[in-house]
């Protein structure tokens, strides 16, 4: 037949047979029931290109018929012509282990672990590999078992086919607990969310079904970086996991889950040692392939048709052709060489140098190979002296905890005898001059205050006679830790609770006994090699014992190296008894990060006591290394020569025995011993280099009683036994001149990081006769080993103490030590089983009702604005009312009735509970939710298809709880706000630090290749460049090219990257448009306009204003101010204006308008306030919060406005971060990661670390008004603003220099006390001049009396006349007065130190006796506290000196608050931050502490005034604070609010009660509309105005008619 009449049949044919198909039904389960049920056919073979209907069948066989093939013995075999022809001919082979397929030569052949796989149904020879590219396989999801499995091999270093699925992790790990909690930490990395509760109790088959519900078929966490170890560690260097998946999907032609699975086989097969080349891996990979092929029963791919219709292509015709174009492109080279003279010896070197790399290759990988991969790890060095935190100021804590103490006890908090015992212990060790004088005033207070009870005061005096009496006297560590015995129950649902409670034996009276085999710690005396028991060596101990509990041991001056103090250990409690001792420490950590910093920070301000220094370094001891580093970091400092040694860093090796030693075991081993030894070494080599013989450092040895008494763990037995050879090496080396040796044998330690999970046995072993100890306990011990006569016994001869409490003497200990376990284990599983069972009977009882009744109930959110607590009149405002009732004119009184602010931290709110507590409630999570977008309110339909109105996720539109809020945001929130890395997408112009552009100047090489541009753009570049530049014209077009000849010079962009990458942006995801703001306002103004629209909208509400034109109800458009300030203005404005106007990018045309800095003022009255009041735009750098304060209060106080917007704002952008930094003036972030900083720590105000100020973005707003128009509006009245004032400094140079110009706020010449400081005798002078007014009314109206009688004997008047002139009169008469009436007030109240004599009384005197308050009774100075080191200097000075200057109390220490430790430094917007944070303080009389002063400047110590505290102080009253900031330019500002009771004492209980009931009410609504606003979106929107508050035609008139209200 004709081949073309051949094709057209068979497509007639193809087409036929689709048409059947289509047309009639398939009826394939009918027919797999038929073959498989009826007929129980065994061997099946589909005949076609690939196993469709032999896959199909697979799977319907393993679902419903391989339990009963099972029973049944019935072995199916499905094959197809591609997979199984010899098997379907029955042309079988010799069976043999499948070993891996030759591939190649035998050169090619890769050697690889003799782990199979895990089911290989049959071997794979090289003639079943695919030769070149393959159509891809139908993707499936990696089975969960086979997850499980490879997961579980490695850990249990057991062939994948010896893991039964039928038993579970427990079973499978041998008991070993450390073993399985790592399989099943593996299982919830791998399963995020999804692993059932103790998974290891659940066989693996269960497991595997449980996981598989959920699972997506891809490997997880654990299983990628098992993968990615294969790779990087066995594969060429190099070759990429993504290499090898490009080779499966071409060469195997398997999609991305199916590599997943071969990937697992590999890594059961990995090779001995990393593959040298790619021939080796594509013979790796070929292996792995086609033993998922068999495992799978998959046939070999075959080519795709595309390809198998191209001709074939010999390889090594390939390759024959590269290596012809090489030596061509390889001779082309050599001519070019040849012809510019240039050497070609780098080859040669090239192939030195890469075979030099394989050899290391191969001796590295032979040395892991050796070691493993924790022994490779556990070695590295992590030694850094820069990463050193020092601690020395003792004489800080000791002032902070002195306040904490009195207030503790004032208010109840104290929780024990004990924490107070160990409070004034503390004290009494750091006590000072400085600390008599606090407990001095602290007593009189308490004295003079009638409400303190009198059992308060016996302490504080005899805390005081104590401190008297050892002021002169060196610290001492007094062992005051309980002789506690340990204590196991079990609660009623089975859980083991372990406790302790006193012992009954008092350990004073075991140590009192003579008898040496009672005596609890025997001493036992070196010699040699022979090591004898001293009666005498432990009579010494026992007395040191008892001497320590009585008059404590002083390490004053002595240097300590203490390593392995880990949190609850025992080197952890003997850091703390040596600072308490006054010792010098140098403490090790091997987990160095901020948690672990800021722990030993906590000991050190708590224990550190005179003298003391505590020093920080990461320290590995598994590292040669560091081992040397650290000995030299210690001796390049002669004054810390050692006196100690504590070598007690440990590493857990529980769970292995000898069969199970591993890498980690000798890592252990090489820690705990090898370097240990080799630590000792090294300081005896120090010191014999230095010849010093007097003073050798005694090393305390943790040896052990455990000889292999417990078992499972590793190699720890063998290190501590083995330390016991360095005592007869003491005298048979010569070293023992400079080392002392005290062996303390340490026996079973309760609550340590090492036998935590056997506490609840302690009880236990205790019943076997063993003593066991508490950490505190033991670490008490050793330090009065070291602290005693007893240590001047080792420098004689090497001494062990054995502290085992008998551990090693009990036979069978391993046995009987298990059998507890185990009956304890067992009576609380019946404990638990019993309590499910009594759990499931009252369940089964229960009543509806009760069912309804246990229903848990959702925490929901309760956003609500600040409001002044309420104070009750009769405690907090009528011991004052007398005195101040009527003596300040209330219409010039400025207080602040709101504030808002946008931060780094959100808004006040959210800023506020993160400076008091550190987290966020649930109210300030939903609030911060809201803020950054991630939720949004719906009210409608959701997704179900139901009505819902709540919170819903932005992103998925997934409803959400309140209270599920913070478990799913709270981190997101935490990473994206405060101070934290940059974040380009919220930056101006998307700044990047590490990408930081700029323009380079280059000139051109050579011509470049013409382009093509407009005819205008040539122009300008033929007029830049002149003949630099050609230009030619395509006429058809009618544009040029140009071409940029050799000579032209150009700008080129440049990326650089900038050492100042970490600032306080404002949250990620804020957006204006979220307030209601539309886009065109958005697109109009720059971002610094938009936060000040959002804080003014927000500070008007927090005063109670929903509307801001309800102002104008109760004053005049004209006296509604705004005086908001910055430093710089529109910052992103003034880079668009400069830069991208340069750059030619497109720019709208009225821009520059938004670069002025009044011009957010305007648009804030233009759109919100619509007033035709002052308008002031106070510059003050970063003073311009305090100047836009000052500026208001002028204003008020002049009566030139009664309400007024004050704050600042300021921008983050690229430009200003470069400059400040060129000057120094910000953190080098790049130096502070060195020193192992995170970004939050890197603002460090105070601290002796600091090292400049991190910059920050935002606004901050308050609302002035007069008291008088506060109280008739109800407005909440959060502080009164006493006093402000700027100033500036002297002549210089240096316009950043701090200045000390705010002192004058203190001046005053007189030493005699002005009697108008006194109130009462103030009040006499006012009453005096008010009668004298009051009788000049009365002589008025007789004069107008006597004038009227004359009008009406004249007749020339009508009544009616004579009556309008009366009144008319008297209205002006008694208008007179009281106009008299409150100036005099004002003279005599507001500013009666105005009136006085130049500098007799002070502005701060003056300004705080207005209130009847004093010098004594600023309770708080929140300082500019910039991080920087001149600004903190000067400011402190500054406020010392006006506090001594004007007579402050010695001893009433005055907290100081640096708020830039958490918000960073925000310039414009700094100061009314600061104002808001003190408003908050002196409403909740909580002053927050600087948690980032870790370590406070020793050049602080001088400000005895002074104190720093870096944690909460809770105060009982906070009558005023002081705010201060200094800006660049000879800014300096300073202000006093005073609490608002004052402000209340002058109007009388009746007017004060009206007061708050409006106050209140205004709250509600006001509360009402923040909600509202947040779910509608409309906070800022709905208060934008259109229109003034009056009409266009009555707009002359209400301008002109001070009387006008709207």
């Amino acid at each position: 037949m004709h081949p073309d009449v051949e094709q057209e049949l068979a497509y007639t044919l193809l087409i036929e047979l689709m048409a059947h198909q289509f047309a009639y039904p398939v009826r394939w389960i009918e027919t797999q029931d038929h073959i498989l049920g009826e007929v129980n056919a065994e061997r099946i073979i589909e005949i076609g290109p690939s196993p469709i209907l032999t896959n199909m069948m697979k799977r319907t066989i393993a679902s419903r018929f391989s339990n009963s093939d099972q029973a049944l013995n019935i072995n199916r075999h499905l094959m197809s012509p591609d997979n199984g022809n010899p098997d379907i001919y029955y042309k079988y082979e010799p069976t043999e282990e499948p070993d891996l397929p030759e591939l190649g030569s035998q050169s090619n052949t890769v050697k690889v672990s003799g782990s199979p796989a895990w089911e290989v149904q049959r071997p794979v020879t090289a003639s079943h590999i695919p030769s070149g590219p393959v159509d891809e396989i139908e993707d499936t999801k990696v089975p969960v078992s086979a997850i499980l499995i490879s997961l579980l091999a490695p850990k249990l270093k057991k062939d994948p086919r010896a893991i039964p699925m039928t038993g579970t992790i427990s079973n499978l790990v041998g008991g070993r607990s450390t073993l399985s909690n790592e399989i099943v930490g593996d299982l919830l990395a791998e399963f995020p969310n999804r692993v059932p509760d103790k998974p290891e109790e659940m066989p693996l088959s269960s497991l595997s079904e449980t996981l598989s519900t959920s699972h997506d078929g891809q490997l997880g966490k654990a299983t990628s970086a098992l993968v990615m170890k294969m790779v990087s560690s066995r594969l060429p260097g190099g070759y990429s996991l993504s290499n090898a998946r490009l080779y499966l999907r071409e060469k195997w032609g398997l999609p991305p889950r199916r590599q997943d699975a071969v990937f697992l086989l590999a890594l059961q097969r990995q090779p001995t040692s990393r593959l040298l080349s790619s021939t080796d891996v594509d013979s790796f990979l070929d292996a792995n392939a086609a033993a998922y092929f068999g495992q799978e029963n998959l046939s070999i791919p075959s080519r795709g048709s595309v390809q198998s219709a191209a001709p074939a292509v010999d390889a090594k015709a390939l390759l024959l052709a590269k290596q012809q174009n090489d030596a061509l492109l390889r001779d082309i080279m050599g001519v070019i060489q040849g012809h510019t003279a240039a050497k070609n010896e780098s080859q040669d070197a090239t192939l030195q140098a890469s075979d030099s790399e394989a050899a290391a290759t191969k001796k590295l990988d032979m040395w892991i190979s050796e070691h493993g991969d924790d022994y490779a790890k556990g070695m590295a060095p992590i030694f850094d002296a820069k990463k050193q935190r020092i601690y020395d100021s003792y004489w800080n804590w000791n002032a902070q905890d002195t306040i904490l103490l009195f207030q503790r006890k004032l208010q109840g908090q104290m929780s024990s005898v004990k924490e107070l015992e160990q409070l004034s212990t503390s004290i009494v060790n750091r006590a000072c001059g400085r600390t008599l004088e606090q407990l001095d005033y602290i007593i009189a207070q308490a004295e003079r205050d009638p409400t303190v009870d009198s059992g308060l005061l016996k302490p504080m005096q005899l805390l005081r006679q104590t401190c008297v009496e050892t002021q002169e006297r060196q610290p001492v560590f007094i062992n005051l830790s309980p002789d506690m015995a340990p204590l196991t129950t079990i609660s009623s649902d089975g859980r083991l609770i372990f406790s302790e409670i006193p012992r009954a034996l008092p350990c004073s009276k075991i140590l009192s006994t003579n008898e040496a085999s009672s005596i609890a710690f025997p001493v036992s005396r070196a010699d040699g090699v022979a090591v004898s028991y001293s009666p005498q060596l432990t009579e010494i101990l026992c007395h040191d014992l008892k001497d320590s509990r009585r008059s404590g041991f002083s390490f004053s001056g002595k240097n300590v190296l203490l390593t392995g103090a880990g949190e609850g250990s025992i080197g952890n409690h003997i850091l703390r008894h040596l600072l308490a001792g006054g010792a010098r420490v140098t403490v090790t950590t091997s987990s160095f990060s901020e948690k672990v910093t800021a722990m030993f920070q906590s000991i050190y301000a708590r224990h550190g006591s005179k003298g003391s220094v505590l020093r920080v370094v990461p320290f590995n001891q598994g590292s040669h290394g560091d081992v040397q580093n650290l000995v030299k970091y210690i001796y390049a400092d002669a004054s810390w020569d050692l006196d100690f040694i504590l070598p007690f860093a440990a590493i857990s090796e529980n769970g292995r025995d000898i069969e199970d030693l591993d890498s980690k075991s000798e890592i252990a081993h090489r820690a705990m011993l090898t370097n240990l030894v080799r630590l000792v070494g090294a300081v005896a080599s120090q010191k014999r280099q230095r010849d010093t013989i007097t003073r050798p450092a005694t090393v305390v040895l943790p040896l052990s009683p455990n000889h292999g008494l417990l078992g499972n763990d590793g190699l720890y037995s063998e290190s501590k036994r083995s330390l016991e050879t360095l005592i007869p090496k003491w005298s048979s080396e010569t070293w023992g001149s400079y080392i002392a040796l005290a062996g303390v044998i340490i026996g079973w330690t309760r609550g340590t990081g090492l036998m935590d999970s056997n506490d609840v046995i302690a009880q236990a072993v205790e019943s076997l006769g063993v003593r066991t100890f508490s950490a505190v306990e033991m670490a008490a011990n050793i330090v009065s080993v070291m602290g005693g006569r007893f240590n001047a016994e080792c420098q004689e001869t090497p001494i062990i103490v054995d502290m085992g409490g008998g551990l090693g003497s009990v036979k069978n200990f391993k046995a009987k030590l298990t059998s507890a376990r185990q009956e304890l284990n067992a009576y609380a599983e019946l404990k638990r089983l019993t309590a499910q069972e009594s759990s499931r009977d009252k369940a089964y009882v229960a009543t509806d009702a009760h069912a309804k009744t246990s229903k848990r109930l959702r925490g929901r959110a309760n956003i609500l604005l600040p409001l002044p607590k309420n104070l009750n009149y009769e405690v907090d405002i009528a011991p004052f009312a007398a005195s101040l009732d009527g003596m300040v004119d209330l219409s010039r009184v400025v207080v602040i009735t709101g504030f808002a602010e946008l931060g780094p931290l959100g808004n006040s709110r959210t800023r506020w509970e993160m400076e008091e507590s550190g987290t966020l409630s649930l109210e300030g999570c939903v609030e911060m939710a809201w803020l950054m977008g991630l939720i949004t309110y719906h009210n409608g339909i959701d997704k179900k298809g139901d009505h819902y109105s709540g919170w819903v996720d932005t992103k998925t539109s997934d409803a959400i709880c309140d209270d599920e809020i913070p478990g799913k945001y709270l981190e997101f929130m935490a990473k994206h706000s405060g101070i934290r890395e940059v974040e380009p997408e919220i930056s101006d112009n998307g700044y990047d630090p590490s990408k930081k552009e700029s323009l380079i100047e280059v000139a051109l090489q050579r011509d470049l290749a013409p382009f093509e541009t407009s005819i205008e753009t040539a122009e300008t570049l033929k007029r830049q460049h002149g003949d630099k530049a050609i230009v030619t014209q395509d006429a058809s077009s009618g544009n040029c090219q140009v071409q940029l000849k050799a000579g032209a010079v150009v700008m080129v962009p440049r990326a650089s990257r900038f050492n100042r990458t970490v600032a306080g942006q404002i949250p990620l995801g804020w957006t204006a448009k979220r307030y209601g703001i539309s886009d065109d306002i958005i697109e109009q103004v720059d971002p610094v306009t938009l936060f000040s629209l959002v804080c003014t909208v927000e500070a008007l509400l927090c005063s109670g204003i929903i509307d801001p034109y309800e102002f104008y109800q109760h004053i005049h458009v004209s006296q509604f101010a705004n005086c908001l300030g910055s430093s710089m203005g529109g910052l992103t404005s003034l880079r668009k204006m400069h830069r991208d106007r340069y750059l030619d990018r497109s720019v709208k045309s009225d821009l520059v308008q938004e670069t002025f800095i009044n011009t957010t003022g305007a648009w804030i009255n233009m759109l919100l306030s619509s007033s035709s009041g002052p308008i002031r735009t106070p510059v003050g750098a970063c003073a311009s919060s305090l100047e836009s304060l000052d500026t208001a209060c002028d204003l008020i106080m002049l009566k030139k406005a009664k309400v007024c917007l004050v704050g600042g704002f300021e921008d983050f952008v690229e430009d200003l971060s470069y400059e400040f930094g060129c000057m120094k003036a910000t953190c080098d972030t790049d130096a502070e990661y060195a020193a192992g900083r995170v970004p939050k720590e890197m603002s460090r105000p105070t601290a002796s670390s600091r090292s400049g100020f991190v910059e920050s973005q935002g606004c901050g707003v308050q609302v002035l008004t007069s008291a008088e128009l506060a109280l008739e509006m109800g407005l909440p009245i959060f502080g009164i603003v006493a006093y402000t004032s700027m100033a500036a400094d002297k002549a210089g140079r240096s316009v950043p220099a701090p200045g000390k110009g705010v002192l004058t706020n203190a001046r005053e010449k007189s030493t005699i006390p002005n009697p108008m400081l006194s109130l009462g005798y103030r009040k006499r002078l006012l009453e005096l001049r008010r009668t004298q007014i009051y009788q000049n009314i009365s002589d008025h109206l007789d004069i107008l009396n006597s004038e009227i009688a004359l009008f009406q004997e004249s007749e020339t008047a009508s009544p009616g006349d004579l009556k309008a002139f009366r009144e008319n009169r008297e209205l002006r008469i008694r208008q007179d007065a009281q106009a008299q009436d409150a100036e005099v007030t004002f003279s005599l109240g507001n500013q009666f130190w105005k009136s006085q004599d130049a500098g007799d009384i002070s502005p701060i005197r003056g300004s705080l006796a207005v209130w009847g308050l004093g010098i004594d009774d600023i309770s708080v100075a929140s300082l500019h506290g910039t991080s920087t080191v001149q600004n903190d200097l000067n400011e402190t000075m500054v406020i010392q000196e006006q506090m001594k200057h004007l007579g402050r109390r010695q001893g009433n220490l005055l907290p100081c608050v640096c708020q830039k430790w958490l918000t960073g430094h925000s310039k414009g917007a700094a100061g009314a931050w600061m104002v808001n944070g003190c408003l908050q303080m002196m409403n909740t009389g909580l002053v927050p502490g600087n948690r980032n002063a870790d370590n406070v400047d020793e050049k602080l110590r001088e400000h005895r005034h002074l104190a720093f505290p870096n944690t909460n102080l809770q105060m009982d009253d906070i009558k005023a604070c002081s705010v201060t900031s200094f800006g660049f330019g000879q800014k300096g500002g300073q202000a006093l609010l005073v609490h608002p009771r004052y402000l209340f004492a002058t109007i009388g209980r009746e007017r004060y009660d009206g007061y708050i009931s409006k106050r209140d009410k205004r709250w509600r609504k006001a509360c009402f509309r923040l909600s509202e606003a947040m779910v509608q979106g409309n906070m800022v929107s709905k208060c934008i105005k259109t229109e003034a508050p009056y009409t266009s035609a009555d707009g002359v008139a209400a301008l002109l008619d001070p009387t006008a209200r709207f």
